[in-house]
């Protein structure tokens, strides 16, 4: 969902990998966080969940226009 969303902000093809990139980076920050509030602990399975979530929607994304044409934000 994050992946979309992010392409969804910003459409260009040709930024993909960057907006997975950045999506990566911002999930392991959220997790990293997470050790100074407490209750909470950062994981290493969530970080790999926000990791393919990020790839999963940029790759949706990505066989969506190709095989459906442009999506409409």
């Amino acid at each position: 969902m994050l992946g979309l969303l992010g392409l969804a902000a910003h459409p260009l093809p040709a930024n993909g990998f960057r907006i997975a990139l950045a999506l990566a980076l911002y999930g392991i920050l959220l997790e990293g966080g997470q050790a100074f509030i407490p209750g909470r602990d950062p994981s290493l399975a969530d970080a790999l969940a926000n990791l393919s979530g990020a790839v999963l929607g940029v790759a949706v994304y990505g066989l969506w226009n190709k095989f459906w044409g442009a999506v409409k934000t």
